[in-house]
């Protein structure tokens, strides 16, 4: 996984992409066609592999351009854990209501500006210390495509689990007939719902 001829593999931004919107996908396996997922999945990859091309462009390197796509996607995925984590921690300090006692802690626009400062701040330092760095990234992508290979096996393996033990969930189930169709009812049905009518003098 380090290198391809001589140079760096850097597929931790790929990787990183996919993760979340699997694992989102493996949660609600049962509800949601894969169909939905894909579409989804495809976006994440385009916007990830171009914004990997232009960094590399513009930073002449393919392994730093790869971290810092990389760390922009987690930013961009992990606010909302973020932000659930801040608001249950706030109320297991006695906080529930925001700021002036109006909206819920959830609601609150003050907690939200604040984690958005805060994650925004902790991104950029960390884009320019990669930037900055002198020293050889390559062990930083290594672990990043460990880590991201090790977030993406997760929701496959759910959703392999899934396809094994239930196949008949995920093939996509025959539209029902339209009103009036009787071509999807059996011929012995009609025949009975046929002597039915003629016993009751139906005709």
């Amino acid at each position: 996984m380090a290198n391809v001829k001589g140079r760096p593999l850097v597929i931790h931004p790929l990787l990183f992409a996919a993760a979340p919107i699997l694992i989102l996908y493996a949660h609600n396996i049962d509800q949601v066609p894969i169909g939905h997922m894909l579409p989804l999945l495809g976006a994440s990859f385009a916007i990830a592999g171009c914004a990997w091309l232009v960094l590399r462009w513009i930073l002449k390197s393919s392994v730093k351009a790869g971290l810092v796509t990389s760390v922009l996607w987690i930013i961009f995925f992990s606010y909302g854990h973020l932000h659930s984590l801040a608001v249950r921690l706030l109320i297991a300090l006695g906080q529930r209501r925001a700021v002036g006692g109006v909206l819920p802690l959830e609601e609150s626009i003050f907690l939200h500006s604040l984690l958005r400062v805060i994650a925004l701040a902790a991104g950029a330092l960390l884009i320019s210390k990669i930037i900055r760095t002198r020293s050889s990234p390559d062990l930083a992508n290594t672990l990043l495509n460990i880590t991201g290979t090790a977030l993406l096996a997760m929701p496959l393996i759910g959703v392999a689990h899934y396809a094994i033990t239930s196949p008949s969930t995920i093939r996509p189930r025959p539209s029902p007939p339209p009103v009036g169709d009787m071509s999807g009812i059996d011929r012995r049905t009609s025949i009975t719902l046929s002597s039915t009518a003629t016993g009751a003098g139906i005709s």
